[in-house]
């Protein structure tokens, strides 16, 4: 009995030391680094690491490494999640005890097993009822893990998603204060012009600047001719100033002809796009983001956006309100600049 008292003395104390530790920083990348030097000292082993799930939820990838070549760490990287050990434990959510990897049918990274290495303990990092990534631990040598144990770093997993939830929430908070910053700052600059031309390239330039997109197009609509024009285009976007594509050929004239925003994160197997239209992008793009531009209640154009962090990221529907804020200033500001030319004509 006083064995068993003293053991969970040590673990209440070793979780205690994690919390600590996980506390310190809102900086996810701080945060994950900490967590796991004080773990792998808790439990005594050499190496290990931590996967955090790629946005879209289907990749894990390694965000710290303790103890292992950067060739291995590079062998057992990207695993979708149901593949290896730790992918795995990200799809059912439990933990996961490997007595001996190279005997394991469920290892799918060989390079673990020519490595040397033989017991692993992965738990998921788990918060809100969702998971997060996880964090294995490993050894060269033979290693029992108690019930106790096991529970301890289902613990310690549940105490550093935690922290990864609250670091995510006051990241992407700053982010959106920042966001909304640079679009006081991009509404000033729009109402500071008339010049049409000089306008639209304003436009266009913000807006990839604000949602952080690799590129972007301004098209206006042609009602007479049931078409979009391009008349600006920002970043990665090849020069297609004056193309003209059919408003229920693209996903730009889908949005024109609704009045409803969208975004297309599987660019390439929406059927709302006419495949000969991705065709004429460079590098073919991955997903978009499109806004209408309204003026009361007349669609006078798009407002486009591609690839989002040059492709590796998604949007979401925080960067669709953002948009369409944007969109409807610009609009105004669009309509103002052509009452304006009017008027000097």
């Amino acid at each position: 009995l006083e064995a068993q008292v003293a053991n969970r003395t040590r673990h209440l104390a070793a979780l205690n030391e994690v919390a600590a530790v996980t506390s310190q920083s809102l900086n996810i990348q701080e945060t994950l680094t900490a967590a796991l030097d004080k773990t792998l000292e808790v439990v005594g082993l050499e190496a290990g690491g931590i996967y955090l799930l790629k946005e879209g939820g289907q990749h894990l990838t390694i965000k710290v490494h303790r103890g292992l070549d950067e060739s291995l760490v590079k062998a057992i990287d990207n695993l979708k999640v149901g593949e290896g050990f730790s992918g795995q434990v990200a799809q059912t959510g439990g933990p996961l005890i490997v007595r001996n990897i190279a005997d394991d049918a469920r290892l799918t990274r060989l390079a673990v097993r020519e490595m040397g290495f033989r017991t692993l303990a992965a738990v998921p990092l788990a918060a809100r009822g969702r998971v997060l990534g996880t964090i294995f631990l490993i050894t060269r040598r033979d290693r029992e893990f108690s019930q106790q144990e096991i529970e301890l770093l289902a613990s310690i997993g549940r105490q550093i998603g935690m922290a990864i939830e609250n670091a995510r929430l006051y990241e992407e908070t700053r982010n959106r204060l920042a966001q909304l910053a640079a679009l006081q700052e991009t509404n000033r600059a729009l109402v500071s012009t008339l010049e049409l031309d000089v306008l639209l390239e304003t436009i266009i330039q913000q807006a990839a600047t604000l949602l952080k997109a690799d590129g972007g197009i301004l098209n206006l609509a042609d009602w007479d001719k049931m078409e979009d024009e391009v008349v600006a285009g920002a970043g990665s976007i090849p020069n297609l100033l004056g193309e003209r594509t059919p408003l229920d050929g693209g996903l730009s004239g889908w949005v024109t002809l609704h009045k409803q925003p969208i975004i297309s994160n599987r660019l390439r197997e929406d059927p709302r796009i006419d495949p000969k239209v991705l065709e004429r992008f460079s590098g073919m793009p991955r997903n978009a983001a499109v806004a209408p531009l309204m003026v009361k209640d007349r669609a006078i154009g798009t407002l486009a956006l591609i690839d989002k962090l040059g492709g590796e990221g998604e949007f979401d529907p925080a960067d669709l309100d953002l948009l369409i804020s944007f969109a409807n200033q610009a609009a105004l500001a669009i309509e103002n600049a052509r009452l304006f030319a009017q008027e000097q004509r």
